[in-house]
This record gives C-alpha cells, structure tokens and sequence, in this order.
C-alpha cells in the first residue's frame, strides 16, 4: 500500500515505481572471438599466377641506326650576301664630328605682317539690316481654383453635436482594513516549516607523511658532475675578461678631447625648460563607501541549530 503524503511530514513509505519495479537479469553482451592469422613457415613451391603469366622473354637489343656524317661539297663560300650588301655599319661615321649638323636656333622676326591671312579672308564684317525677332511666350496667369482638397470620407462626413453624457457606473463599496491581528493559520505558514538542520560530515584530510628511506639510484647530476679544484687567491673568473690596471700612477699633464670641445656656459645663456607639471594639485577626501554588493548586503548567513 503507498502511503499518502502529509504536507509538511516526513516520507518513509514506498514509492509506486520501487514497489512494481522488477529487476531482469541482463545477459552480457555476446563478443565473437577475434581470430588471429598464424602464418606458416614452410616455403611456397608452386608457380603463381603472376609468375605463370609474366614469363621472362628474351629480347634481343634493337640496333640503332647511325646518322651519316654531313661532308661539304663545295668550299668556302667568298660571296657576298643580300644582307651584308645593305647592311651598312654607321657606328664609325657617328662618331665623326663633321657628319654631325648642328641644331638650328629659332629667331622671331619683328617685322609687321602685311598680307592677308586665310582666317582674315574668310570671316569678314558683314553689314546687318536686321535683327530678328525671337519668339516670346505669353506670361502666365494663375486660373481661380475652387477645389478644397477634402478627400471622399471628409465630404460625406456629417458632424454631429455632443452635449456631454453622463457616465454610468454602479455604486462603489468601500471597505475600510482591518487593524485586528490574524489569529489563525496560514497556508504558508503551514507547509513552510522551521527543520531542524543535521550537521555535515566533514572528512579530514590526511596528514603528510614523508618517506626519510635513501634515493635507490643516482641523479643525472651527480653522475655527470665533475669537480674542479681552484687555486687559492685566484677565485672564480670574471666573465667579463681580466681586471683593469692602469699604465702609470702620474697625473695626466695633457688636455684630453673632452675638456678641450667642452665650452662652460654662463646663467645667462641657459634656457629654461618648459614646465607640464599640472598647476593643482590632488586634495584627498574621505571615502564613506563600504564597496559591498546588493547582493551581499541583502545576504543572511543562517547558522545550523
């Protein structure tokens, strides 16, 4: 029998689902044995197909024909072709000055024309008689229009006068809340109760334990290291090569490059840089914000009873 479900009770009956379920055994899933290839180790003796069909034939090497050698029947050709009757090499005459004529310079002459030129020829001064008369329109004048632009459904609309109606409704009951505690129990307050909450199981984790048993073999490190005994006094070299001694302990008498290029310049002739540093300064106020979220603000940690 299922037991019925008590608002706000605790279930220990049995589900529909648990009591009609019947467990089938499956079998297991039937997996085909794989078979393995095991070759065999004697020699073949027999003849294959490709054997029995591509035998080794005999063949003979063709004889390549030898192209006969050409042999001249005439001597040297003394001649003279077309091309080298016409040809003719101008490289030797270029380079002759006298074969060269000079640019010829442009001169204006200043002197007036006193001909007739082919333009003055053809378009003269004709006398005109008369002017004719071109073809004038008459000024427009603006038709009366007694169109009103009213569309089809503003024509035949018809206005008719409203005085104002008065609205009809019912009477309205105003029911005044009460001020008297509710004494009895609420639907909420009935399936929403206070449980008692069990404490969590919380597993421990487990400590550390460091195995102090030597390492079984030898590091990469120790097998291929190799130490190096140093003499005393002379320390690890530097990677920067060997240390700087001077020449000679006297003082240079001399004018170096620096001090001879170098000019020292007056208070007047320095140029004062241009100051971008901002003219006000950052006045701190007192910060009242919490920075803490709606969310959290809003966020009520419950306690275990």
């Amino acid at each position: 029998m299922v037991q019925q479900l008590s608002v706000g009770g605790e279930f220990r009956g049995a589900t529909e689902n648990r009591e009609q379920f019947v467990a089938h055994p499956i079998p297991p899933a039937f997996v085909p044995p794989k078979r393995q290839w095991s070759g065999s180790g004697a020699t073949f003796e027999g003849a294959t197909t490709q054997r029995t069909d591509f035998p080794a034939w005999d063949v003979t090497p063709r004889a390549s024909k030898s192209k006969p050698q050409w042999v001249s029947t005439s001597g040297k050709f003394d001649g003279q072709t077309t091309n080298k009757a016409d040809f003719r090499d101008t490289s030797a005459i270029a380079a002759l000055s006298r074969f060269q004529r000079p640019q010829a310079q442009y001169v204006p002459n200043t002197a007036k024309f006193d001909g007739l030129s082919s333009h003055k020829e053809a378009y003269q001064s004709w006398p005109v008689t008369s002017k004719p008369v071109g073809k004038h329109y008459q000024p427009f004048v603006a038709l009366k229009d007694d169109r009103d632009f009213k569309s089809t459904t503003a024509a035949a609309y018809i206005d008719h006068p409203f005085d104002g109606r008065a609205e009809s409704k019912g009477p309205v009951f105003f029911l005044p809340p009460s001020d008297a505690k509710f004494e009895g129990e609420t639907t909420s307050q009935d399936a929403y109760r206070q449980w008692t909450i069990k404490p969590r199981e919380r597993r421990s984790k487990a400590a550390y334990v460091a195995n102090k048993s030597p390492f079984p073999t030898e590091t990469t490190y120790t097998v291929s290291f190799q130490p190096k005994a140093i003499q005393n006094g002379e320390g690890r070299p530097s990677k920067f090569g060997p240390a700087y001694l001077p020449v000679a302990s006297c003082k240079f008498e001399g004018i170096s490059t620096h001090k001879a290029d170098y000019l020292p310049t007056t208070s007047d002739q320095l140029i004062k840089a241009v100051d971008f540093a901002p003219k006000s300064g950052f006045v701190y106020h007192k910060d009242d914000r919490d920075f803490i979220t709606t969310s959290k603000k809003a966020h009520c940690v419950l306690k275990p009873v």
